[in-house]
């Protein structure tokens, strides 16, 4: 059986623009991702 894993990325846009982007990583900051996580959670 294999493993699957994923990797997420929670840094804000200021942090990517200092220290760039991981590849193959999902993006999802922290500001967002509690909207993105939580059923039914209008976008703000």
């Amino acid at each position: 059986m294999a493993i699957k894993a994923a990797s997420v990325d929670i840094r804000d846009a200021r942090e990517l623009g200092r220290d760039g982007r991981i590849p193959k990583v999902f993006l999802a900051p922290r500001g967002g991702l509690r909207f993105w996580a939580q059923p039914g959670a209008r976008w703000r």
